[in-house]
């Protein structure tokens, strides 16, 4: 049985929760989007803590199975790489920071963190060596 594809126009006129039941046939295109965004964050934030791993580096990062107490707009990966304060804003590539990381990574800079929004496993690779003290 093939989903019927409703219109944005007519999916928007219905409360979220009441699409629920209909499953992905009730999402809007722009939630398609942001669940399908969600999900290669995710999938990047794994990548990430696999490799801070291997390479015995220490982290902290929020949970992603319940509401972070974390401060809003704290980066997802935290860790001192050779003796440097580094935290990682993980995002899509098209994903954007709110403002709310915004005044937070610019606060962190002022006290002397280094924050980098990073898209790709490769970058975080180059950002390690380049911390990392051999």
């Amino acid at each position: 049985m093939n989903p019927t594809i409703l219109p944005d126009t007519f999916l928007s006129c219905i409360d979220a929760k009441d699409r629920l039941p209909m499953g992905k046939s009730g999402l809007t295109a722009g939630e398609c989007d942001e669940k399908f965004l969600r999900k290669r964050e995710r999938d990047l934030r794994n990548q990430v803590i696999g490799y801070l791993r291997i390479r015995e580096i220490e982290f902290c990062t929020a949970r992603t199975d319940k509401r972070s107490r974390m401060t809003v707009g704290w980066p997802d990966i935290t860790c001192a790489i050779g003796g440097y304060p580094v935290a990682f804003e993980l995002k899509s590539a098209t994903g954007k920071l709110s403002p709310e990381q915004e005044l937070c990574h610019a606060k962190m800079l002022k006290n002397g963190w280094n924050v980098f929004v990073v898209k790709s496993l490769g970058q975080v690779v180059d950002l390690v060596n380049k911390f990392k003290t051999p």
